[in-house]
């Protein structure tokens, strides 16, 4: 392993000496509003942090737009939690705090439905013989950040073996679940792994791999340490906490970092299984999946904003290029994205080496057919994939957004 990280430093060192400079690192200048936000998207807050919030505020208070503020928390989706992390707090507007406390309570309700429709048809499979492990989703709001209300979910997200599949799709549409969008099945298999049903009340992303794109793992590799816990006196299978900690780490990765809500599922995890985590075996298994630079970089990045509990030595990794990612990131949270494609260029220098980000960036230019038939949602046959070859290239030097 130690090798590994000594090819991945060598090979990014040039790179990072030339893109300090450049015009899309920008420095890291938060706005009161920003700050406010940030502090306050931690799941636990110590005294020592309540006090600094507490004088920020009061400091600040005459000059704070509590309106941005509200907008800045949508977009990331951590109103709920806000509204936690806010209560004792004094001196805050009272129409800021019912807004909050709006977004609180609607994502409760929505997250106790959510679960029990989650338990309904995880029952229902275990009747038919097949097993499905949640991810994500209002399971995970309650069992991991211990409050239905702080983390807003949409859909339900189930994990079962590739062969369980067609079985899973016909006990799912005997129920009245079909697919939202029709999609080539071979291409799906081949690049998206996973599958969107819908009954009109609720979706369902049945997943089959729990990685794509840049990263690529054995199906089986997701149930290996599977545990099974009691929940509202059913049994329940979850992933081991190393590899539901890979999951939360890629699924932050794919999304670019933003919003603030993918890191607390990251940040929850560690909390939830502090004791538990074998943190070198979740190196390793990083390692195996090409993902152990993402996952280094992304838990220091998340110990430094959100307080994440992860062990010092992680903490003081040195990770080459960490202080341009970070900017990027921290940036990326607020305002719009711009020059996305330029920052999504900039993350895959988080693989494990030089030759894997130059594989991901070629795959951008031009990537496999199937790909393009999902995003575009075109036939089998079609032969508008080949003008896709053609102007992609083109299309992404001149794209701001």
């Amino acid at each position: 392993m130690a090798v590994c990280r000594v090819r991945f430093c060598e090979g990014y060192e040039k790179l990072f000496k030339l893109t300090s400079s450049m015009p899309y690192a920008p420095r890291c200048h938060l706005s009161p509003e920003e700050e406010l936000v940030l502090s306050l998207s931690r799941l636990d807050l110590s005294g020592e942090e309540k006090g600094e919030i507490e004088g920020f505020l009061s400091k600040h208070h005459a000059s704070i737009d509590f309106n941005k503020a509200l907008k800045l928390a949508d977009i990331n989706l951590v109103s709920p939690l806000l509204y936690r992390n806010m209560k004792e707090f004094r001196d805050v507007p009272t129409q800021f705090m019912g807004a909050l406390k709006k977004a609180y309570l609607a994502t409760f309700h929505q997250n106790v439905l959510h679960s029990r429709e989650t338990l309904r048809i995880i029952g229902m499979l275990r009747g038919a013989g097949v097993e499905a492990i949640p991810v994500k989703g209002s399971l995970a709001a309650d069992i991991i950040m211990g409050d239905f209300g702080v983390y807003p979910t949409g859909d339900v997200d189930l994990l079962v073996r590739p062969v369980d599949l067609e079985k899973t799709k016909k006990i799912l549409a005997d129920e009245g679940f079909c697919e939202v969008m029709e999609f080539n099945e071979r291409d799906l298999r081949e690049t998206s792994y996973h599958l969107i049903l819908g009954n009109g009340s609720y979706l369902v992303e049945v997943h089959w791999n729990l990685v794509k794109w840049a990263f690529k793992s054995d199906p089986e590799f997701w149930w290996e340490g599977m545990r099974k816990e009691q929940y509202e006196g059913q049994e329940i299978s979850f992933l081991s906490p190393e590899r539901y900690l890979l999951y939360g780490i890629f699924h932050l990765f794919t999304h670019r970092f933003r919003p603030l809500k993918f890191a607390l599922l990251v940040s929850g995890l560690a909390r939830k299984y502090r004791h538990e985590i074998d943190w070198e075996r979740l190196l390793s298994d990083a390692g195996r999946i090409k993902m152990e630079r993402l996952t280094l970089f992304t838990l220091r990045l998340l110990h430094e904003i959100l307080g994440t509990d992860i062990p010092d030595y992680l903490a003081k990794k040195r990770i080459l290029g960490y202080s341009l990612l970070k900017r990027n990131i921290l940036r990326g949270f607020f305002p719009e994205a711009t020059r996305s494609y330029v920052r999504l260029a900039l993350f895959t220098t988080l693989l494990d080496t030089p030759l894997d980000t130059a594989r991901v960036l070629l795959r951008r230019l031009f990537p496999p057919a199937s790909e393009i038939r999902l995003r575009y949602n075109l036939p089998p046959e079609s032969k508008r994939v080949y003008l896709y070859y053609l102007l992609n290239p083109f299309l992404l030097l001149i794209r701001k957004r």
